[in-house]
């Protein structure tokens, strides 16, 4: 569970709009250049087009995610509440 949180919580500290304008700035004076051949410039431009549709998705679903972390903590929280209140008892039980 805490390695869920983990996750989820990287996930919704990253800031997945940003750096599209970037990267799509970049590949394109690369992609423009004469030294590169056009089937290079085919398989680079569809790998660009999957990854800047991968970090759109991830940045739309960025709201959907925070709202998974938080209530996951919510019920980490309350799974850890229980756990100690069990030992509690068991230890009063035992005595």
């Amino acid at each position: 569970m805490k390695r869920n949180l983990g996750l989820l919580y990287k996930y919704t500290q990253h800031a997945w709009d940003e750096g599209i304008l970037e990267i799509q700035m970049a590949c394109g004076v690369y992609s423009v250049q004469d030294s590169i051949q056009k089937k290079e410039r085919l398989e680079m431009n569809a790998s660009l087009g999957k990854h800047l549709q991968f970090l759109a998705q991830m940045a739309s679903a960025s709201s959907v995610v925070r709202k998974m972390h938080a209530e996951y903590t919510r019920h980490f929280i309350n799974v850890e509440y229980l756990l100690k209140q069990f030992s509690k008892d068991k230890k009063s039980s035992d005595k």
